[in-house]
């Protein structure tokens, strides 16, 4: 049984001409990173993007504490998951106010956007209308205290995005 593929001869014709190119353009050495295959450039253009959502860390917690954040729904790479809002485990403490800073393992976000919801009896209420920016991300802890679960959803390119949880006390 013969598999017929329209356009085989076309692409295999294409791939002979970008091999014949190269091969004239007298260019020696390793390409670039960001020409590599599999690769994209990072939003600040310095490095690749991980093959996977990189790992999101909390930062500036009631004593200095940091805290990793649960991963929800994703999609990277061609793949991806989806899930409701993440109540994990409470993960540290945080004054009502306070600045809290969002790292992604080296990975700087195009866009990202953040939001609070209260948590009673293990499940997160209605979130907060949030906050939203570019880069490096930042938040306020929310008023009043209790337990709070706080969403960040972080863009590094297209196709390549994924949602981070952490479940905090927040203190007056």
């Amino acid at each position: 049984m013969a598999i017929h593929w329209k356009g085989a001869a076309r692409s295999a014709g294409s791939l002979a001409l970008a091999i014949g190119v190269l091969g004239c353009s007298g260019t020696t050495g390793s390409p670039s990173p960001a020409a590599s295959v599999g690769q994209a450039p990072s939003p600040g253009g310095s490095a690749a993007l991980p093959a996977a959502p990189p790992e999101a860390a909390l930062a500036d917690l009631a004593g200095g504490a940091g805290a990793t954040g649960s991963l929800g729904s994703y999609t990277w790479a061609g793949g991806g998951s989806d899930g409701p809002w993440v109540v994990g485990a409470r993960a540290g403490s945080a004054a009502a106010g306070a600045t809290l800073r969002v790292s992604f393992g080296g990975a700087v976000p195009q866009t990202w956007t953040a939001g609070w919801a209260p948590v009673a009896g293990g499940s997160a209420g209605a979130p907060s209308a949030g906050t939203s920016g570019a880069g490096a991300v930042s938040v306020t802890a929310p008023a009043p205290a209790g337990d709070w679960s706080l969403r960040v959803t972080a863009t590094f390119g297209p196709g390549s995005n994924a949602t981070y949880y952490w479940r905090l006390a927040i203190t007056p």
